[in-house]
């Protein structure tokens, strides 16, 4: 099996999970703080967007150009 990129991160603050989203359409959904998605954005070379009130959203940035 391929490895699996990550494409975007949304933390949501109300219910502190992350949503991580790959390449292959799959998406995982973990309970964690801010701090751990910042942690997982930033490993995955991702870049801070602007999001909803209560939202943090990362994406590629090819994607967020």
């Amino acid at each position: 099996m391929a490895d699996r990129q990550i494409v975007s991160i949304v933390w949501h603050s109300l219910r502190r999970t992350i949503d991580v989203r790959y390449d292959n359409g799959d998406v995982d959904q973990v309970i964690g703080p801010e701090a751990i998605a910042v942690v997982l954005a930033k490993d995955a070379g991702l870049r801070l967007v602007p999001a909803p009130e209560g939202t943090r959203h990362w994406v590629r940035a090819a994607e967020a150009d």
